[in-house]
C-alpha cells in the first residue's frame, strides 16, 4: 500500500510539472490566497498512531501560476499503547504510553498550479516545502519494572518530546466554488530531516519521527 501511494504521488507530480501552464480563473500577479486546511496524518512510526490538525496558509501568487506560501497550524498526535520492553539484569522494564503530543508546525513552500484539461472549474497543484514542528507534550508514561521474586514496581513519568523538522510534498485538487474561492482535496507525504528525541523514565525511548502520508480537506479564498 505504501509503495502504491508513493508511486501515485510521483505520477501526479510529473503530470503537474510536465503539463503546460494555464493560469486559473485569472490568478494574477500579486493575488493572495488564505486557506484553512484540515489534515489527517498516518505516520510510519512505532510511537504515533495517527494525528489530526488544522493549518492556515497564506500564499502570494505570480502570473504564471506559481506561488510562495507561509503556513502555521496545530496538530494533535495520538500515541500507541506500548513503546518498548527493555531487558536488564533484574528482569525487564515495560513502558506504556498515554495522552497526546501537540505540535505547532510552521512552514514555507512553493506551489505550482495548473488548470486541468477536463474541466475549467478544476485545478491541480503541486506543493513542495519544509516545516518545523514545535512539540508540546502532555503525554505520560507508565513504567513497569519486574523485580526479583516475581513482583513488579510501577511508576509514572512525564514524556519529553523534542521539536522536529521535515520536508513535504502535496498534490491538491481545487474545485472552484466562485470567482474568489474554492474547495481543496489533497494527498501528500512527509519526510523527516530532523527527528527530536522522545524521553521518559530517564532515557530515550523513541524519536519524534513524522514521516508518513497525510490527506487534506480545505477552503481557499482569494483577495
Amino acid at each position: 500500500m505504501v509503495v502504491v501511494m508513493k508511486n501515485l504521488i510521483f505520477s501526479l507530480i510529473l503530470t503537474v510539472l510536465l503539463s503546460p501552464v494555464v493560469t486559473t480563473q485569472a490568478m494574477e500577479e500579486g493575488d493572495k490566497t488564505l486557506s484553512g486546511i484540515v489534515s489527517y496524518y498516518l505516520p510510519d512510526s512505532s510511537f504515533y498512531k495517527a494525528a489530526a490538525g488544522l493549518d492556515l496558509k497564506y500564499a502570494w501568487w505570480r502570473e504564471d501560476g506559481k506561488a510562495y506560501a507561509f503556513s502555521v497550524g496545530y496538530t494533535q498526535w495520538g500515541l500507541k499503547g506500548q513503546s518498548e520492553i527493555r531487558s536488564n539484569a533484574g528482569g525487564a522494564t515495560g513502558i506504556g504510553l498515554g495522552g497526546d503530543v501537540n505540535m505547532i508546525p510552521i512552514g514555507l513552500s512553493a506551489i505550482w498550479r495548473n488548470q486541468t484539461d477536463y474541466n475549467r472549474n478544476l485545478d491541480v497543484s503541486l506543493e513542495l516545502g519544509a516545516k518545523y514542528a514545535i512539540a508540546d507534550s502532555g503525554a505520560q508514561a507508565t513504567v513497569v519494572t519486574s523485580v526479583p521474586g516475581g513482583g513488579a514496581a510501577v511508576g509514572q513519568s512525564g514524556i519529553d518530546v523534542e521539536d522536529s523538522a521535515y520536508l513535504f510534498v502535496a498534490i491538491d485538487l481545487a474545485m472552484l466554488f466562485s470567482d474568489y474561492s474554492d474547495f481543496v482535496l489533497g494527498v501528500g507525504y512527509n519526510y523527516d530531516i530532523l527527528s527530536g528525541d522522545v524521553r521518559a523514565a530517564g532515557g530515550k525511548i523513541e524519536e519524534n519521527a513524522l514521516t508518513g502520508f497525510f490527506f487534506n480537506l480545505g477552503y481557499s479564498h482569494r483577495f
